[in-house]
């Protein structure tokens, strides 16, 4: 069977290429590393790992003096062991990102939504930079119940608040 791979800016990605995954339905903007170079982080809702139809994903993508590069992709999902929960069906992990520079050390930590988290219920994970970009092993997770807001089908994470410079 022929597959399709993923491209941008005419270099190939890791990964599958599927109508359904929506590649770039979310996307953030940002300095992850602190090399002075705004990197790209593009979610894929819809994209599916192993037998969980859209549990999904989320790329990093580097960025450099000649602009965007494909060394160094960062993918992540909730595969790794280092990440809180599994990949599920439906949670559409990286249906929002965000990137933040908090701690304001020129590295933005990364923030991913996932309405679909627990039937519905959602979650956001949090992944903080390290030297290289998001940090799956220092990662972590919260969600409406967490905060003792309501939870049953509140689709938490769906949207990520935008955060300035």
């Amino acid at each position: 069977m022929l597959r399709e791979h993923l491209w941008l800016a005419g270099r190939r990605v890791p990964g599958v290429n599927k109508p359904a995954d929506r590649f770039g339905a979310a996307l953030g903007v940002r300095d992850v590393d602190g090399d002075g170079y705004d990197d790209v982080v593009i979610g894929a809702p819809g994209n599916d790992i192993g037998g969980a139809v859209d549990a999904d994903t989320v790329w990093v993508i580097r960025g450099s003096a000649s602009g965007l590069t494909t060394k160094d992709i960062r993918v992540l999902s909730q595969s790794p062991r280092a990440v809180p929960g599994i990949p599920e069906r439906g949670d559409r992990f990286g249906a929002a990102v965000r990137l933040i520079d908090a701690d304001r050390d020129k590295r933005a930590s990364l923030i991913v939504g996932a309405p679909g988290e627990d039937g519905d219920n959602g979650g956001v994970w949090v992944f903080p930079s390290a030297g290289s970009g998001p940090s799956p092993s220092r990662s972590w997770s919260f969600d409406g119940g967490t905060l003792h807001a309501p939870n049953p089908d509140a689709r938490f994470g769906q949207t990520l608040a935008p955060h300035g410079r």
